[in-house]
């Protein structure tokens, strides 16, 4: 099948995935705005849009790992500093 044949199947496809795995703008705002100012929310805890606790990654919970991180974003962000 040619691109263009499968273009009606695929873009359904993935504007339902998309539905699924990603919020909207505004719904990510309210999120940040409920982490900063809600007594419930958690320092060091992931959230679900709106304040639905997450569960930890492997990775969120490897200090190493946390460590490159930071040192990555500060040399990162250097040049707009």
């Amino acid at each position: 099948r040619s691109r263009r044949q499968l273009a009606p199947i695929i873009k359904p496809l993935i504007g339902f995935a998309s539905w699924l795995a990603f919020s909207s703008v505004s719904d990510g705002a309210k999120n940040q705005i409920w982490a900063s100012v809600s007594p419930d929310a958690e320092t060091g805890v992931f959230y679900w849009p709106v304040g639905v606790k997450g569960r930890d990654s492997k990775h969120a919970k490897d200090e190493e790992l946390g460590e490159k991180l930071w040192e990555w974003t500060e040399k990162e962000l250097e040049a707009y500093a």
